[in-house]
């Protein structure tokens, strides 16, 4: 009877024993692992810089069979395009949503064209509207982007990207400050394998391609920079040469920019065409570059572009159809442009030179010229076309603690202004800035980036006048 009670105490024992062991095994992941398993969100790209998109990492599971996922595929560079994160649906399509909020502060301490990013400073003097100088409060550049990415299929990628912003145009209300209208930035669908990318839609031209570091959202249109957003289909070549070098070729048709459309109300006119779409002929654009690495940084380059238009005179709201047949009727628009861009690496920082320098006629279209138009006398049937030439120089050094130092300069000039510019036409403009940024957080997640810039404004006029501005201008960004 003792030795079958014995063995029934340790038979119990040995089961309370076990309990324990059997529920350790069933417990939760640590949150160590949990914590490997979070998606990183992306950092929004310098606007002339390319970055890599990151790649979502897998969230941790229980043991089981893991899921094949798509081959990864390289983005294409796009100086425009909002750093982004990225889910990937079960189908192998790869959706990606992403973009910022961002609010400006901005003072102008004389009367300037243009209040949230001045064109040119008013003459002394020069009655002007009070709204045009003072301090301002934006929160229009805030931004939303969508790509969708197909899977890959015989070496070829598919994506499709729209971008918005808040710079559309104001309702007509007492209150269109605080209510600007979303506003289609870059919009198009792209075909890539290997070393070539083809894009049908709204995109950056092909010609030009730099831009600088200044906070102003036009980036210093009218003081030395051209740039446009352009309907077109492109073909981006990037030829490796080596692992040091490489060549680029690019080639756009695209939209005509006549920079006149008519405000006509006929209903049955969809497209409000002026003197670019008049003349029956696309803008067509082309870029020869050479690629080149120093070091570990990112590709530098330098690069030759032209672009070339024609402008229909009797395509304007205000002229008449006597243009018609006579010589004075087609005028070109076009430019011819060089272009560089150097990355560095000293030490832990990342030293940037960026540089434009372009020549051309009537390209208003493009932010040249001090945006000053092709002008007509309907009387004396003669048309006078603005002839211009601008540069910009910027420098920016990016240190490994977040913070970005930048400063540059810019200039654009009516080189015919005996012949073309009426007395008080601006005839040449300049522009000077300087400023930081800040990312709060990690270097490849910031919580947010800081902004603080200084620029001076000067603008001559024919005749002799001139105008200045001081330029603050603070930001904040929240990248999502």
């Amino acid at each position: 009877m003792l030795r079958s009670s014995l063995i029934m105490i340790v038979a119990v024992c040995s089961m309370l024993v076990s309990f324990p062991a059997m529920a350790q095994e069933g417990t939760k992941p640590t949150s160590d692992a949990t914590a490997t398993g979070t998606t990183p969100k992306a950092v929004e790209p310098a606007p002339a810089v390319a970055k890599t998109e990151p790649v979502a990492k897998p969230v941790a599971v229980a043991p089981a069979a893991p899921e094949k996922k798509p081959a990864a595929t390289a983005p294409v560079k796009n100086s425009g395009e909002v750093a982004v994160k990225k889910a990937t649906p079960a189908s192998g399509w790869k959706v990606i949503i992403g973009g910022f909020v961002r609010g400006d502060i901005s003072y102008n301490s004389g009367a300037v064209f243009g209040i949230e990013s001045p064109l040119f400073a008013l003459a002394e003097g020069a009655s002007a509207d009070a709204q045009d100088k003072g301090l301002d409060f934006s929160a229009r550049l805030t931004r939303i982007s969508l790509n969708a990415l197909a899977p890959k299929w015989n070496g070829w990628q598919a994506r499709g990207y729209v971008e918005t912003d808040f710079f559309g145009q104001f309702p007509n209300s007492g209150t269109n400050a605080r209510q600007s209208m979303l506003r289609m930035r870059l919009a198009y669908v792209e075909l890539a394998k290997k070393y070539t990318t083809i894009r049908l839609g709204n995109d950056w031209m092909v010609a030009a391609p730099q831009f600088s570091s200044c906070l102003e959202p036009f980036n210093m249109w009218g003081q030395g920079n051209i740039w446009m957003r352009v309907p077109q289909l492109s073909v981006r070549n990037r030829i490796p040469m080596g692992k040091m070098f490489r060549g680029e070729l690019d080639f756009a048709v695209g939209h005509n920019m006549g920079n006149d459309g008519k405000n006509d109300s006929n209903a049955d006119q969809l497209l409000m065409r002026g003197m670019g779409e008049n003349s029956g002929l696309p803008m067509v654009q082309a870029r020869i570059g050479a690629g080149f690495k120093i070091g570990d940084a990112a590709w530098s380059t330098i690069g030759f572009s032209y672009s070339w238009q024609q402008l229909k005179v009797s395509g304007t709201a205000d002229a008449t159809t006597l243009f018609d047949g006579t010589d004075e009727e087609k005028v070109t628009s076009s430019f011819f442009a060089v272009d560089t861009q150097i990355h560095a690496k000293v030490g832990t920082s990342t030293v940037s030179l960026t540089g434009e320098f372009y020549q051309g006629q009537a390209t208003a279209a493009y932010w040249g010229g001090i945006l000053r138009p092709v002008t007509f006398d309907n009387n004396t049937l003669t048309v006078k076309v603005p002839e211009s030439r601008g540069f910009f120089a910027d420098l920016k050094v990016k240190t490994a603690l977040g913070l970005t130092i930048f400063a540059g300069y810019g200039n654009d000039k009516i080189t015919n202004d005996d012949e073309y510019s009426g007395a008080g036409s601006p005839i040449n403009n300049t522009f000077m800035y300087g400023g930081v940024t800040y990312a709060l957080g990690c270097k490849k997640k910031p919580m947010a980036v800081l902004g603080l810039s200084y620029g001076n404004l000067k603008t001559e006029f024919k005749g002799g006048a001139e105008g200045s501005a001081h330029l603050v201008h603070a930001m904040m960004m929240i990248p999502f």
